[in-house]
């Protein structure tokens, strides 16, 4: 599984074909998704904490996200969308170092096709390890405070020789993205569509309103569900 989709990204960059990830905020309504032109499908842990005023995503356990996402199944008509799930911190990684058989029993109680590991938590040997067990593992980062800092980017390129199929920066600028992207052959995508990379990553609640972000918007959920609330208890019979 792992050395197959890694093959496919690497195709897929090398042509020059987008990959598109989008987040989903639970089961519900995972079918709308279905017709969209989506490669991965992904569940984001800082996402949920902040949807679900959470506490600090460093203390998520499996058993927090699992009745989420259990029963995801994506479908598509063309093709069927790959789901990536973010691994649970809280349970997992403790004092710079890491439970294998805690990260085995996460990913077969969901239906994951690939992890999703926090730079953060970028621990020893982990990667390869699930690497070697053909678990595909995909490294998100966040850190845009650190872009000029050159650990962090030498840091960022080891994570292909670990086994890492993908690069997800977040907040980064279009240099740093670049210069990232240019040294690696796995993809690297980010979350900003104005900036040339391998692929984008779209959060759900930026996308819809339900976060503030003007850049990423396309639709006001948030004022949305109020005009529904109104219109409902405007409806009601006095």
């Amino acid at each position: 599984m792992r050395d197959k989709l890694l093959n496919h990204f690497i195709y897929k960059k090398q042509k020059k074909e987008k990959i598109l990830m989008f987040s989903f905020i639970n089961n519900y309504g995972i079918e709308l998704y279905n017709d969209a032109n989506i490669d991965i499908l992904r569940f984001d842990n800082r996402e949920f904490c902040y949807l679900y005023n959470f506490k600090d995503i460093t203390r998520l356990e499996n058993n927090d996200v699992l009745p989420l996402i259990k029963n995801v199944e994506t479908k598509g008509t063309n093709n069927k969308k790959l789901l990536a799930i973010d691994i649970p911190a809280g349970e997992i990684f403790y004092n710079s170092s890491y439970s294998l058989d805690k990260i085995l029993t996460f990913y077969k109680k969901t239906n994951a096709d690939l992890l999703i590991l926090d730079y953060n938590f970028v621990i020893g040997d982990v990667i390869n390890k699930l690497s070697k067990m053909q678990i595909p593992v995909i490294v998100t980062c966040d850190n845009p405070d650190l872009a000029e800092n050159e650990k962090l980017f030498n840091n960022l390129l080891e994570v292909e020789s670990m086994g890492a199929v993908m690069l997800i920066l977040e907040g980064f600028e279009a240099a740093f993205i670049q210069k990232i992207k240019n040294s690696l052959i796995i993809p690297v995508i980010s979350d900003e569509i104005f900036i040339k990379s391998d692929g984008y990553y779209a959060q759900f609640s930026s996308v819809f309103g339900l976060l503030e972000s003007d850049k990423k918007k396309y639709l006001n959920l948030k004022e949305l569900i109020k005009d529904g609330i109104n219109d409902y208890t405007g409806s009601l019979k006095k």
